[in-house]
């Protein structure tokens, strides 16, 4: 109560007609409050846990202790970049302890999709959230994991499995922006049919260059070109070591045989990415993080899928997607404005060019030009 009054700047009964003191969900960072505001919505007030900040900075001044302790003292897991890899969980930590960027996102998705009436996010309540209180509107609806009461209610099973595949498929290759964790207890369907991501504090961003190598690397195990596969870990990944081509050429090799001819009805998308994956960790090439957050995320979203239909086969619901962004990558639009983003740059460099040059000549000619 007395961090949701100093965040929000007035006491919890001027703001919220009831507030329940029990927690309806609580995890390591913050915790969840039925509430009912002054002019009588229903809401759900997230809240930081008192102190967290001061708990996470111990935490990670420990961690990057030991991280650098390993670099100084272990010189074959220098590769694996200790030190980095906590400072993006620090990052990740700083992004989740200030609520106004997980509203800032929800509100970001709601906008992505607001003509689409498959898709729902909870209203952010901006005059009640800040730092450490988000409060959006509260979702009534039925968790996607509990089957029987799915059914109870009327809904149709594959109805609902083909919403959550299209509208994640729609977050990666539409919008590049897309809910991390879309785990059973973040989703829920309503009574419409319509589905409902809760807890947007993990979101993932894959740039367009992304999204043209993941349909570029479904293109290549499909067409078993080993070749064209090893070019694009390479290009994905960022190598920590240099590369023993030939073992890499063998390992993808059985990668791609594993994967080839398989059809849609057999094929795992989870297991393929998580093997593709494997692949760069055993070569020592980093992942970039979001691919990893995109993975995990399908891996959950499979997951899902089997718990309430054995036969589901989330590969099905992602061919049109790939079949789409092959068109759109070659369609005349997309062709013409890369041409005059790549002519805007040229004639930069047009510009400068000369300038830069006739500098350094000057330079040259009163024996001024220093090669460092």
């Amino acid at each position: 109560r007395d961090i949701v009054a100093r965040e929000l700047g007035h006491e919890i009964d001027e703001l919220f007609e009831s507030f329940d003191e029990e927690p309806v969900a609580a995890a390591s960072i913050a915790q969840v409050h039925f509430a009912v505001t002054s002019d009588g919505r229903e809401v759900a007030v997230k809240v930081l846990r008192p102190d967290i900040e001061k708990a996470f900075t111990r935490d990670l001044e420990l961690l990057f202790w030991l991280a650098r302790l390993i670099e100084r003292t272990q010189p074959k897991w220098h590769r694996l970049r200790p030190v980095a890899a906590v400072q993006v969980f620090a990052d990740v930590v700083a992004v989740e302890m200030d609520l106004r960027l997980e509203g800032a996102a929800a509100a970001e998705l709601a906008e992505n999709f607001a003509d689409d009436p498959g898709y729902r996010v909870p209203a952010v309540d901006w005059p009640r959230t800040a730092r450490r209180v988000l409060t959006t509107e509260r979702v009534h609806g039925i968790p996607i994991d509990r089957r029987d009461a799915l059914i109870a209610a009327g809904h149709d099973l594959d109805a609902v499995l083909e919403i959550a595949a299209r509208t994640t498929f729609n977050q990666v290759f539409r919008d590049g922006f897309f809910h991390g964790d879309p785990h059973p207890g973040n989703l829920r369907i309503l009574n419409d049919g319509s589905i409902c991501l809760l807890d947007y504090g993990m979101i993932g961003t894959i740039e367009e260059e992304q999204r043209d190598q993941m349909i570029d690397l479904f293109a290549a195990v499909a067409g078993k070109d080993v070749k064209r596969v090893v070019q694009l870990i390479q290009v994905i990944g960022q190598p920590f070591r240099e590369i023993d081509a030939p073992l890499l050429r063998a390992d993808v090799r059985d990668f791609v045989e594993n994967y080839y001819g398989v059809s849609f009805e057999r094929l795992s998308v989870g297991n393929m990415l998580s093997d593709f994956v494997s692949i760069l960790a055993q070569h020592s090439i980093r992942c970039p993080g979001d691919l990893l957050l995109l993975i995990r995320a399908l891996v959950t979203l499979e997951g899902v899928g089997a718990e309430l239909d054995p036969e589901f086969n989330l590969a099905k619901h992602l061919a049109p997607f790939v079949e789409q962004m092959v068109r759109n990558r070659y369609s005349p639009k997309r062709i013409a404005d890369r041409l005059v983003e790549e002519s805007k740059l040229f004639l930069q460099l047009a510009h400068d060019v000369p300038l830069h040059l006739g500098r350094t000549l000057d330079k040259l000619s009163r024996d001024e030009l220093k090669i460092q």
